[in-house]
């Protein structure tokens, strides 16, 4: 369970802003990770922590995102300087701050499109993130991302440089692949139309729905027309009905 590891910052002189669990306070604490080697028990973001490793449901930890966006812009206490972006509640949009690495509050999101996901509902339709090229930015941080690359239809790794860019920038490739990758479609599905027919999944894709195939008899079954079976049906009453009489 990657949830129990200790917190390891690795073995390389970069400086990264991450989160790990704490099993003995049961929270999701903040550390600086070096960019190499460490354990499982280090992630992007705050949430992507607590969805793993916080077991027992506990409102008050978690936070609703509704009133997590309503936070103001926070640094924290420390001196760092890491690129995080939050959601300004007075021009409805999400921005870049620079966070000095501890304290704060839940207003803190790794990637724009983190933050535009969690607090601008319409960021929800890819179309606003999904549809920009991936861009490094303006900075020369090394920030390890994921974008989406139409060509591909699939997301892709890069490197951030911490400042600028576009919305097409998430923490995980699980993110960015649940906003953006489409479903490929067979627009043409093979089909005998004598007695299927095409009709669309719940994901818009068309496919071929066939009736259940009757069910061959069993061998040695011999098969009547149903005027036969009728007639045999009533002769079998009648006989007995006569017998009742012997």
């Amino acid at each position: 369970n990657r949830c129990l590891h200790p917190r390891d910052p690795g073995n390389c002189r970069g400086q990264f802003i991450r989160w790990y669990w704490d099993s003995e306070r049961k929270i999701c604490d903040v550390f600086t990770y070096t960019g190499c080697q460490g354990n499982g028990n280090n992630y992007a973001s705050r949430e992507e922590c607590l969805a793993i490793c916080h077991k027992e449901a506990a409102p008050v930890v978690v936070g609703d995102f509704a009133s997590v966006c309503k936070h103001d812009v926070d640094a924290g206490e420390c001196n760092g300087v890491f690129q995080r972006f939050a959601f300004d509640t007075e021009s409805g949009e999400c921005r870049p701050f620079t966070y000095g690495g501890c304290g704060g509050n839940g207003n803190n999101f790794a990637t724009l499109a983190e933050c535009r996901i969690k607090c601008q509902k319409v960021a929800l339709s890819p179309g606003n993130l999904c549809e920009h090229d991936i861009e490094v930015g303006e900075c020369s941080g090394v920030f390890v991302r994921f974008g989406y690359d139409r060509a591909s239809n699939d997301c892709r790794q890069f490197t951030y440089g911490g400042c600028g860019g576009n919305g097409n920038n998430f923490a995980t490739i699980a993110e960015c692949r649940n906003v953006c990758v489409k479903k490929v479609c067979n627009p043409n599905p093979q089909c005998d139309l004598t007695r299927c027919q095409i009709v669309n999944d719940r994901n818009g894709c068309p496919f071929c729905s066939c009736p259940p195939v009757n069910q061959p008899s069993p061998p040695g079954t011999k098969l009547f027309p149903s005027h036969l079976l009728h007639g045999h049906k009533a002769y079998v009453k009648k006989h007995q009905q006569h017998l009742k009489h012997i």
